[in-house]
């Protein structure tokens, strides 16, 4: 008797337990309802009806949950979010342990909060530090743990830093950009006008064709050339330039002075991250996992250091810059929380690749059932 695909798969999934849990309803046994609720009135219930062109029934859709293990819980924990087929997952995971908690088919701050107040209190008031993105609806999750410390991610924060140095030199591009149709628009118009008149005067007249954007040196690219290909030394440090990036930034800072001043302001920031630490040891009483080899600074400089560094900002006409400082000013304690913990949410950014790489090696998904099965066995 030969082997094929079709008799393997049904003999992992016999062999496995996949067909069981499936026949006796276990699969997703921790599902929530996803009914908005609302009180009832006549005027509640017609909006539902007409919202979006949607019958009430489907408000009433069931929340998958994946993976739902009390047993995994600790002290340290990461939370964060997961495309997986076009839909977004949250995942809470256990940092020492490595191993996951909770996924769930949602990112509502209150889907994810019923689900955990279903768990023990005392596993609740255990947990010690929780590492996040500055999303919103993380902050709200991370606020059910009353005595855990709130760790804004050093790698997003970062992140949304040089996201606004890029906006600066994407707002100059399209600026660029610009001129260069208004330019040749100009010029067809002018070649129009000249073109009607030889006709008029009944002459023949050959449409001259647009010249080409002047180009500059020392690479001879036009500007939207020069800067496109100026991304990526944005994100490196000065020291760390080849010649052939530093003879392009030298140009880039020449032409655009602005660029020049929010990227040592960015970096600036970026340095705050790396003075020497001095929270050895309330690392020690809390227990946490080995802290990175890298150094860090402690947080009472880096309070001081993010004061002076907004105040330059403050002075400083360039929104992208504005926006970012504000976007620090209004998550201050949770990133300042990094100086005392030296906690990041690098381990559920790595739980991501892992999941992505499950995804890759079995070509997508197929059964969705089934892959949540076999993905829950491979990551708790």
């Amino acid at each position: 008797m030969g082997l094929n695909e079709g008799r393997l798969l049904r003999w992992y999934q016999e062999l496995s337990g996949y067909l069981e849990k499936k026949k006796n309803g276990d699969l997703y046994k921790n599902d929530i309802d996803g009914k908005e609720k609302t009180h009832k009135t006549k005027d509640n219930v017609s909006k539902e009806k007409s919202l979006l062109g949607k019958t009430f029934n489907s408000l009433q859709k069931k929340i998958r949950v994946m993976i739902y293990k009390v047993e995994n819980m600790g002290k340290h924990l990461a939370i964060d979010e997961k495309m997986i087929g076009g839909e977004f997952y949250t995942i809470l995971s256990n940092k020492v342990t490595k191993k996951v908690i909770l996924m769930v088919e949602s990112v509502k701050s209150g889907v994810i909060i019923e689900l955990l107040s279903r768990m023990p209190g005392k596993l609740i008031y255990d947990v010690q530090t929780i590492s996040r993105d500055l999303a919103g609806n993380f902050e709200r999750v991370a606020d059910y743990f009353l005595e855990a410390i709130q760790v804004a991610d050093k790698f997003h924060v970062l992140a949304l830093g040089f996201e606004a140095l890029q906006f600066i030199r994407m707002r100059y591009k399209r600026d660029a950009q610009t001129e260069e149709r208004i330019r040749r628009e100009s010029h067809l118009c002018v070649e129009a006008e000249k073109r009607e008149q030889a006709k008029q005067n009944g002459e023949t007249y050959k449409t001259k064709p647009c010249p080409p954007p002047p180009r500059y040196q020392p690479f001879g690219e036009t500007m939207v050339q020069m800067l496109t290909k100026s991304k990526y030394l944005l994100f490196v440090r000065s020291e760390e330039w080849t010649d052939s990036q530093k003879a392009r930034a030298e140009f880039l800072f020449t032409h655009f002075p602005e660029i020049k001043t929010a990227y040592h302001f960015i970096l600036e920031f970026r340095n705050i991250y790396d003075i020497p630490s001095q929270n050895r040891a309330s690392l020690q009483s809390l227990h946490l996992p080995e802290p990175p080899d890298f150094p860090q600074t402690n947080e009472q400089e880096a309070r001081q250091r993010i004061v002076i560094w907004q105040k330059a900002i403050g002075a400083s006409d360039c929104e992208e810059l504005q926006n970012f400082s504000s976007t620090v000013s209004h998550h201050k304690q949770f990133i300042l929380a990094y100086f005392l913990t030296e906690q990041t949410n690098a381990f559920a950014e790595s739980f991501n690749s892992k999941i992505q790489h499950f995804l890759i090696s079995n070509y997508g998904i197929k059964n969705r059932d089934l892959f949540f099965f076999r993905l829950s066995k491979f990551i708790s």
